[in-house]
């Protein structure tokens, strides 16, 4: 430089970097004066965090050539990759995360980037509804992560399950085409509802009692389950009346004399 220069600009690059100035007049030279400084690397650029079938994905362009790139989620370091990376995938539970990305070069981390995502709960996964034996059936897979299941009848909450609960039986449901739904939550995330139709049968008629109180004549009284659309009535396996849902009586008017057998089917 010239012997009148103050000042020197110079673009090493990250690392630690020493500098000496010496002056020089002639053919001598004074003692050098050095100076001592750490240049951090160039941090990513653009990152940004997303969620897909249950794992955060995070990409990034890089601010330079780096020798190994560090990912920390909530504050706790969960990866080193190599210093061409721009992209990381990993499997989270459902929950919020905080992320940030560091590159690194001589052991000189950049400044952090950083970005938040929010990995939903995914749906239940298998869902399969049987009726037998008067009971209905629901089995499914879920996740790890979850604080609680819901399940419902059409539209109706049933029962709220523990997050790691795989199945639900329901004892006696109502007669007719009916929608079960599983839903999972974690904590106050919650994923979209799963759904089944089931064909329950009319469960059969109850305390069915027969009295005849005048010659010829039959009085038929029974309880039913709510949801039946039809009732008939059988004499001696011959149908002799057919009823609206909900009726629990019917009198024979033309009963004929002896031992008789009635039936009444829902």
């Amino acid at each position: 430089l010239p012997g009148t220069s103050t000042s020197y600009q110079d673009d090493p690059g990250a690392g630690n970097h020493e500098w000496s100035v010496i002056s020089v007049l002639q053919s001598f030279s004074s003692s050098a004066v050095l100076c001592n400084q750490t240049i951090q690397p160039l941090a990513p650029t653009g990152v940004s965090c997303s969620s897909s079938a249950g794992n955060a994905v995070l990409s990034w362009s890089n601010g330079q050539v780096y020798e190994s790139i560090v990912i920390r989620r909530d504050g706790v370091e969960v990866a080193t990759l190599p210093g061409n990376s721009t992209t990381h995938t990993e499997a989270v539970d459902p929950g919020s995360y905080s992320y940030s990305i560091r590159g690194i070069v001589s052991s000189i981390q950049s400044d952090e980037q950083n970005c938040q995502l929010t990995r939903n709960p995914l749906p239940v996964s298998n869902l399969d509804c049987q009726f037998s034996g008067g009971t209905a059936t629901l089995v499914w897979s879920v996740e790890n992560g979850l604080s609680s299941v819901e399940v419902s009848r059409d539209g109706l909450l049933l029962v709220t399950l523990p997050g790691n609960a795989s199945f639900y039986q329901e004892t006696s449901p109502p007669g007719g085409l009916r929608e079960y739904s599983v839903t999972v939550l974690a904590g106050s995330l919650t994923a979209p509802a799963t759904d089944c139709t089931l064909s329950v049968p009319p469960a059969p008629v109850s305390g069915l009692s027969c009295i005849s109180s005048q010659p010829l004549t039959a009085n038929l009284g029974w309880s039913v389950s709510p949801g039946s659309t039809a009732l008939t009535v059988s004499r001696n396996g011959v149908l002799i009346a057919t009823l609206p849902g909900g009726v629990t009586a019917y009198t024979d008017t033309n009963a004929p004399a002896g031992i008789i057998s009635y039936e009444v089917t829902v």
